[in-house]
């Protein structure tokens, strides 16, 4: 288990867009927003309450990035809470950003479940994320060899879960929710066969739409309330208590603070970085116009352009020479 000094210095490692999606993804761990996950996308809680599923089903304490997903890499034991080491954040090694288990109502036989925040949308991916989610579900399920079954028991497999929440997917997919599961077709004849001995693997794809929509509605519009940079942690916290019935304790009160303060430091960061790149934009155009006319790009030049556009001598005399600007 890591102790607070260890995450302190993981947290160091990362930078301002890795800090704030590591936030988001501890925010999105908390148990009383998996339960609306669940009771939303998976067909065996649609008929138990959110806080049954919070407080029954959900086992134990979602793991946030340990658990690695290639195979050399994955330790059964710490699926289900042990104490192996994960590799260090600066060696880049692939975890599931959400790991836990729950009982199935009913049976109350375990499943795995690993929620995934994917922020730039399939869109954006060299591949299609379907695949990536069902490869994902089938390392879980093979790495359940060993710890609870062996050798020929394969009825001690469980049901794996993988849920990917899209925060910028393409516009025709905004606010919308695919399901990918198992399915049986018979080719000739038919039969009787449980369910259960088959519908072992299940993917989520959740598309979050934009913040300007207003047609989004229950796990849809909560996560784009969650994750939004426009709204305050006071808005927030009032529409996740009055609107979902969400437990706002101090914990996750202090989680929705942490994200949107990193979020505005973000934004702030950008638009910092957005008022350095147009004054540079501005002072290469005011090269081009010395060359254009023949003029000498000398220090004199240099410390007007530097004043006009409130950059640095230096940081003008590196913009002349990265463009092929003869300085004189």
């Amino acid at each position: 288990m890591k102790t607070a000094s260890s995450m302190a210095k993981d947290l160091e490692a990362l930078s301002g867009e890795e800090r704030y999606d590591a936030s988001c993804k501890r925010l999105l761990s908390q148990k009383s927003l998996l339960a609306w996950l669940m009771k939303t996308c998976l067909w065996e809680y649609k008929d138990v309450s959110v806080e049954d599923i919070r407080t029954k089903y959900i086992e134990g304490q979602p793991q946030v990035a340990v658990v690695p997903v290639e195979r050399d890499e994955t330790n059964a034991e710490r699926i289900v809470g042990g104490n192996t080491e994960d590799k260090s954040l600066r060696e880049g090694t692939t975890t599931y950003d959400i790991i836990f288990t729950a009982l199935l109502p009913g049976t109350g036989e375990p499943v795995y479940l690993v929620i995934n925040v994917e922020a730039q949308g399939s869109i954006k991916l060299k591949y299609p994320l379907i695949k990536r989610g069902i490869y994902y579900a089938g390392r879980i399920l093979t790495a359940e060899n060993g710890r609870y079954f062996s050798h020929s028991e394969y009825g001690k497999i469980r049901k794996v879960y993988s849920i990917w929440i899209c925060m910028n997917p393409p516009k025709d997919r905004e606010n919308t929710i695919a399901q990918y599961h198992v399915t049986r077709d018979f080719l000739e004849g038919e039969y009787e066969e449980p369910l259960a001995d088959y519908d072992l693997m299940t993917v989520v794809l959740i598309n979050v739409g934009q913040e300007q929509q207003q047609k989004a509605r229950g796990i849809l519009r909560l996560l784009r309330i969650l994750f939004s940079k426009a709204i305050s942690a006071q808005e927030k916290e009032d529409l996740m208590e009055n609107e979902y019935g969400i437990p706002m304790t101090k914990e996750l009160k202090d989680e929705v603070k942490e994200m949107c303060n990193l979020g505005e430091t973000l934004a702030e960061e950008s638009r910092d970085a957005g008022i350095i790149a147009g004054r540079e934009g501005t002072a290469l155009n005011m090269l081009r116009r010395l060359v254009k006319r023949q003029q000498p790009i000398d220090s004199q030049a240099v410390s007007d352009i530097a004043e006009d556009t409130e950059l640095t001598v230096s940081r003008v005399q590196e913009l002349a020479r990265d463009n092929g600007f003869a300085l004189q």
